[in-house]
């Protein structure tokens, strides 16, 4: 009697027990998940929940009041933000003039600089804070007599005699008598040697400007623009250092070419002198070796454009606010410095090592962004990053890298840490480390992200940014394992580490914590990991039989977990687990034969998934 022949169901079991992170592509290792919600690294090789978030209030000491405006966060000795108008550090209001706008705020030593305000103040001594610019302007009618004068002198402001009238020299000179000589409208101070019989030409002549309070609010050595208009036109237009200053008088080097009075006499209109300190315009500024950097790619007074950019207002000659003539308006694509520890000052350029410095650049394209690497300045556009080399402006190069730059938008996603570069390109998440960027951030799919933003925590970098549809993202890369991992919707603003913790302004306006160290920590929240397409790498058919998992729910935690087969109709529940204690739980799945499919598991709570199990019947390749 023969009887049938049984044959043993041939079985698998897999096992996962390192959690790879996020992958968004079609086809991925069994370790990694195509999506999920709020998950971490921070326990690796186990899956856990990200730590919770902590909500600043106006009673944790960061903040005075509820923001409604934000416009910049930084951190130094406390945490310092820009709302509306004004300026908050130490949970004070330090200034309350800023004007509308986004803001960058820059820290240098003890100061905290506010682009484009040009508005600095010095945390450690707040009666040392203002304007970085300088603006002074004195007008004079024939009935205010002779205020305004112009003396030859000394570098220490000593008046020097000099013969009268100008042009003409004595016809019976003693040793050391004076002149000034004017040939092509140009003016030169002489000096008569008995030794020799000659006038010499003195090298470095010098001028004392005297005005009532001209002199208030500058310092030696400040790079200033002078000029002096008569009848509504200017006589006189150029950048000049000042070598002495008291609160009526300037000392200036040169003599002042075409202007032939001592004694001012103000013209039947009036006469006015203007004196100003002024910031170039710059689209991003940063601080490296003590100095403040800044690039500008646009016009020299924007203010004086049409909507188009490209031609100038019809009179041509549009002023400012401060006064300055806009009739040599110019497009740029520079790269600027201020004066070696002095912000305020950059147009120095009296042949020193402590000199300002400015170099225009040949390529072409607005810059996107800037940061410092490994102690230099460096600057990006969408296609290269622009580095400067040297210590000071007699040695300074530029080189041009063309590779990945920062996107368009997502300046502030420039992130330094342990010495590598990250930041947001057109092609996605890159790495620099000094030589060519690279591109980290295959995991994150073919999706389209821009306008980013990041900060970074313990060797994390968390990057906050929107698809093409305008959906945000929350993701954290940790660079130690080299693993993204996908957080929630949260669209984060501005980052700023901060005492072991990073603080963030999201979307709603509040600042947060990642950590939750500071602030109201927020209660229980969702979280989820789901599968790749599982069963691609076997051809035959199979059976699902039973899922294991080991896992750490604590008490009030809870997960559950689902299965789709073949990528078609809805998520199947397979069984939910309460939180006690470390435990395995199983989960006992009706064979169904299918290609391929989906698990999807999800909960509430803290959660550390330490592995994962399936058990799997193969079958044939006959449906």
């Amino acid at each position: 009697m023969r009887l049938p022949e049984l044959y043993e169901i041939q079985t698998e079991r897999d096992m996962i027990n390192v959690f790879n992170g996020y992958n968004h592509n079609l086809v991925i290792d069994e370790s990694e998940f195509y999506d999920m919600k709020n998950m971490s690294s921070e326990y690796y090789p186990a899956l856990s929940s990200r730590e919770k978030r902590g909500t600043i209030g106006v009673n944790d000491g960061i903040i005075p009041a509820e923001m409604t405006d934000p416009k910049a966060l930084i951190a130094k000795d406390y945490i310092a933000y820009v709302d509306g108008t004004n300026l908050v550090y130490n949970n004070e209001i330090v200034y309350s003039g800023l004007s509308s706008g986004e803001k960058q705020l820059v820290s240098m030593g003890s100061y905290l600089i506010v682009f484009p305000d040009n508005y600095y103040y010095n945390t450690r001594n707040p009666e040392d804070s203002g304007s970085m610019e300088h603006n002074y302007e004195k007008a004079y009618t024939v009935s205010t007599g002779y205020p305004l004068h112009l003396d030859v002198c000394d570098k220490d402001g000593e008046n020097l005699d000099t013969y009268n009238p100008i042009g003409s020299k004595p016809s019976n000179p003693e040793n050391g008598d004076r002149y000034i000589a004017v040939t092509d409208n140009s003016m030169t101070l002489k000096i008569y040697s008995s030794s020799s019989e000659e006038w010499l030409t003195v090298i470095d002549p010098y001028t004392k400007i005297n005005s009532e309070g001209i002199g208030v609010g500058l310092k030696n050595y400040d790079a200033v623009n002078i000029k002096i208009i008569e009848n509504n036109s200017t006589v006189f237009d150029e950048d000049m250092s000042i070598y002495m200053v008291s609160d009526d008088w300037i000392v200036v080097s040169g003599l002042f070419h075409n202007l032939v009075r001592y004694y001012w006499i103000p013209s039947s209109n009036g006469t006015t002198i203007k004196v100003q300190r002024y910031i170039p315009k710059m689209d991003y500024v940063i601080e490296s070796g003590n100095r403040l950097w800044g690039c500008r790619y646009g016009w020299k007074y924007p203010e004086t454009q049409t909507d188009s950019g490209t031609s100038q207002t019809d009179s041509g000659t549009t002023q400012t606010d401060s006064g300055t003539d806009q009739n040599d308006n110019e497009f740029l694509n520079e790269i600027y410095a201020c004066k070696l520890g002095d912000f305020k000052n950059w147009n120095s350029f009296m042949g020193v090592s402590t000199d300002s410095y400015a170099v225009s650049l040949g390529s072409d394209g607005c810059f996107t962004g800037a940061s410092t690497h490994n102690g230099y300045p460096i600057f990006f556009k969408n296609d290269r990053i622009i580095k400067i080399f040297g210590n000071m402006p007699s040695n300074y190069q530029t080189q041009e890298i063309l590779t990945f730059g920062v996107q368009e938008g997502s300046s502030k996603s420039i992130v330094t840490i342990n010495g590598t570069l990250f930041y947001k390109s057109d092609k996605g998440i890159c790495s620099y480390d000094g030589g060519y960027a690279s591109l980290i951030s295959n995991a994150l799919g073919n999706e389209r992200y821009k306008n980013a933003s990041a900060g970074h925590l313990g060797g994390k970098y968390y990057i906050s940014m929107s698809d093409d549809n305008d959906v945000w993202s929350l993701f954290v890369f940790d660079t130690s394992k080299g693993l993204w991992h996908k957080e929630d919707d949260t669209r984060v603003r501005f980052f700023a580490p901060y005492m072991n913790d990073l603080y963030f302004i999201d979307g709603n306006n509040k600042m947060k914590t990642v950590k939750g160290s500071k602030g109201t920590v927020e209660d229980s929240f969702d979280w989820s990991i789901q599968s790749g397409v599982i069963g691609f790498s076997r051809p035959d058919n199979k059976y699902v039989s039973r899922f294991n998992i080991r896992a750490i729910l604590p008490e009030g935690s809870k997960m559950s977990i689902y299965i789709k087969y073949d990528s078609f109709g809805e998520w199947e529940h397979k069984g939910t687990l309460n939180g006690k204690h470390l435990r395995s739980f199983t989960i006992p799945v009706i064979p169904r034969r299918c290609d391929h499919f989906n698990i999807k598991i999800e909960g509430k709570g803290d959660i550390k998934i330490v592995s994962i199990a399936k058990t799997l019947e193969n079958g044939s390749d006959v449906v």
